[in-house]
Parts: structure tokens; C-alpha cells; sequence
């Protein structure tokens, strides 16, 4: 396991407790980056002169990336859980004596 030099074992919950606004930064960044590709793929091919077979055929090679949505999202609650266990168990022990 990694191990930061200046960070101790005991302070590893407070750090991730601290991260937590950063990670939901970025989930939310990503889901909307994900989202807005696909509604311009969407935008774009709609005003294209092509048949309809090779407009969905475009829309559906863009839309291969909407399962990073609710993989995000769902990566999101599971790493949100897991810090408020981290913190839970450390309010609910005290602090460590390590």
C-alpha cells in the first residue's frame, strides 16, 4: 500500500473527507462533458442531408459513451459511502492512538 511521507495512516479519513468536493467536481464535469458531446452529435446530425439510417447509425457511435454517465454517477455514491463510513467509524472510535 501507498503511503505518503508527510501523511500518516491515522489522517488518511480526514484527507478523503476533505477530497470529497474535488470528486464531486469532476464526476459532475464528466457527466456533463458526456452529456453535452452527445446532444451536439445529436444537433449536428440532424440538420445533415443523409439518410436516416446513416444519421442514426452517427448518433448511435456517439451515443456508445452515455454508460460513462451512469458509471460516474454510480462511482460517485459508492466513493460517497465509503467516506462517510471512513469518517463514521473514526467519529464513533475517537481519535486513534497509533
Amino acid at each position: 500500500m501507498f503511503y505518503h511521507p508527510v501523511v500518516s495512516a491515522s489522517s488518511l479519513p480526514i484527507l478523503t473527507i476533505l477530497q470529497w468536493p474535488k470528486w464531486q467536481a469532476i464526476a459532475a464535469l464528466d457527466i456533463f462533458t458526456e452529456s453535452l458531446i452527445f446532444v451536439i452529435a445529436i444537433q449536428l446530425v440532424y440538420s445533415l442531408h443523409m439518410r436516416l439510417l446513416a444519421k442514426f447509425l452517427v448518433v448511435m457511435a456517439f451515443s456508445a459513451r452515455l454508460p460513462v454517465i451512469a458509471i460516474a454517477g454510480v462511482r460517485l455514491y459508492y466513493m460517497n459511502e465509503r467516506i462517510r463510513g471512513a469518517s463514521c467509524k473514526q467519529f464513533q472510535h475517537g481519535p486513534s492512538n497509533e
